[in-house]
């Protein structure tokens, strides 16, 4: 007896859904919703699917099968729903008869080679920009780089130009300084030696004349020593 809350979704699908395993994939996805039906490919290329399972569920697991992940494309959908008919107890891959299904496996595993081709074409494409991405850029660090060097070469330049430029002047400066304060210096001395010498002239003149008045007074003394020695000897 059916399950009234069930519902049943016969669904066809259109697009690149042969031979690129897209029947294995909607099996494996109902299994794991818990999904009972089957799916199937027809002759005309599309797939049908049947699906029984709650209203809820079955909207979720229609829009899921809508893939679009190459080598899968589905390019168009159709669903009818209908009472569900509880007759079937699982999910199941209805296979063709056995070429059919050779052919077909060989189909899905040489587009799947050539997607892998294709990922890696596009990989070593990516790996090819990014080795010519990075030499661009390294390029362009050399260049920024040497112009950050000369750039800072002409700066530093500049900075010891301007630097030996002052040091330049203030060593002038400072020769020019020390040389007036040498000639200062060397008039005060020359002031100072002829203020001594003007002094000493003075001093000079001061001991000659008290040389002079010594010497005047020594000989007056003897004088004086002479007459009282005669002086004393007319007495006795």
């Amino acid at each position: 007896m059916s399950d009234v809350r069930q519902v049943r979704a016969v669904v066809r699908v259109y697009g690149y859904v042969q031979r690129v395993g897209y029947r294995f994939i909607v099996q494996d996805l109902a299994r794991r919703i818990g999904v009972k039906g089957y799916v199937k490919n027809l002759p005309d290329g599309s797939v049908e699917i049947v699906a029984e399972v709650s209203k809820e569920i079955v909207d979720k697991f229609v829009d899921a099968v809508r893939i679009k992940e190459s080598p899968v494309d589905v390019t168009r959908l159709d669903a009818v729903y209908a009472k569900a008919t509880g007759e079937y107890d699982h999910f199941s891959l209805i296979a063709g008869d056995l070429t059919e299904e050779i052919i077909e496996g060989f189909g899905m595993g040489l587009k799947h080679i050539n997607l892998s081709r294709e990922g890696n074409r596009e990989g070593f494409r990516k790996v090819d920009k990014s080795i010519t991405a990075i030499h661009t850029d390294t390029t362009t660090m050399h260049v920024d780089l040497k112009g950050s060097i000369t750039g800072m070469h002409k700066d530093l330049k500049g900075a010891i130009g301007d630097m030996h430029k002052d040091l330049k002047g203030g060593i002038s400066t400072m020769h020019t300084d020390v040389k007036g304060s040498i000639d200062s210096m060397h008039e005060d001395m020359n002031k100072h030696f002829g203020d001594m010498a003007k002094r000493y002239d003075v001093v000079s003149s001061e001991l000659i004349r008290s040389r002079e008045e010594l010497t005047r007074a020594v000989d007056n003394m003897s004088r004086l020593i002479d007459e009282f020695i005669k002086g004393r000897e007319k007495e006795i």
